[in-house]
């Protein structure tokens, strides 16, 4: 059965990605553990250990430094932790189970492969950050399922490398892991194919909450405050949308789309300041609930 400390893992891990952005890459989170292990390190070290490009190090460190997550020494040309990045780490390893901060890094330093225990952590990570999104999008989702599209552009990874992670929670082998449950349906197009009498093996592939699943949904601390948010309840139902960031893109998509069209029925039809006057009111409406619905 998975418990409290499980729930403030995954609210820890979301406090961490605001502002290492895992959801974007995980590069940064890479070096942050790296410099957090070996203390103080080059960018030829970090290549040599990381296996990326030199210019992927270095724009990543560049935005670990504007966060003052990292330091460069001007001396050595080395970079080490701040002390706010050594603190994020510190969270990184309580995390992962190391309860005695030192006694993590010890582990870490005197296994075999280094690099790759550092990559098993990082798997970790961003295990528990895309079950977490998946959670809150399914939590608001028509009867607690989404497509593994959807589910997909909302964490920013394709279809099949997200499947990879949420079917280790999706097996019935595992029940008491089993927090989602995959659902397969034919497409509109196969269904008109089958009408036809041509059977096509192609379907959709969605994920659901089981009842446990559910139940963790219910005591996540980014659900509970999104279910008090009733400005963002509003913003889902007029986006049609599952998640924040789902939400937030479509209204902003809609707020561009709309001024364009607006400002374009002004010049080309004498009616069209009228249909302007209407649109600013409306604007000023939608983004004042943009920004009441916000985090």
């Amino acid at each position: 059965m998975i418990d409290d400390t499980f729930l403030e893992k995954l609210r820890k891990i979301k406090e961490i990605d605001k502002v290492v952005d895992i959801s974007r890459s995980t590069i940064q989170l890479e070096i942050l553990l790296y410099l957090g292990v070996r203390e103080k390190a080059s960018i030829d070290d970090l290549v040599a250990g990381l296996s990326y490009r030199r210019k992927a190090i270095t724009d990543a460190l560049r935005k670990l430094i504007k966060k003052n997550l990292v330091v460069k020494d001007q001396s050595s040309e080395e970079f080490e932790l701040s002390n706010t990045g050594r603190k994020y780490f510190n969270e990184l390893l309580r995390i992962l189970g190391y309860k005695n901060t030192m006694k993590g890094i010890h582990e870490i330093k005197k296994s075999m492969n280094p690099t790759s225990r550092l990559k098993n952590m990082i798997n970790e990570i961003s295990t528990a950050y895309y079950l977490h999104e998946t959670l809150i999008c399914l939590g608001s989702s028509p009867k607690h399922e989404a497509s593994i599209e959807t589910l997909s552009s909302i964490v920013n990874l394709s279809p099949q490398r997200l499947r990879s992670y949420l079917d280790l929670f999706a097996n019935k082998s595992n029940p008491e892991l089993r927090l989602l449950k995959k659902i397969y349906r034919n497409t509109l197009f196969t269904n008109i194919l089958s009408l036809l009498g041509v059977k096509r093996s192609k379907v959709k592939v969605y994920y659901g909450l089981t009842k446990q699943g559910l139940g963790i949904l219910r005591k996540l601390p980014t659900y509970i405050k999104l279910k008090r948010n009733v400005f963002l309840r509003i913003l889902f139902k007029l986006t049609r949308s599952c998640h924040p960031k789902e939400a937030h893109r479509k209204m902003l998509l809609l707020l561009c789309g709309g001024t364009i069209l607006a400002y374009a029925l002004t010049i080309l039809r004498p009616w069209g300041v009228w249909i302007a006057a209407i649109w600013l009111y409306a604007f000023i409406v939608l983004t004042a609930l943009t920004i009441l619905a916000t985090e």
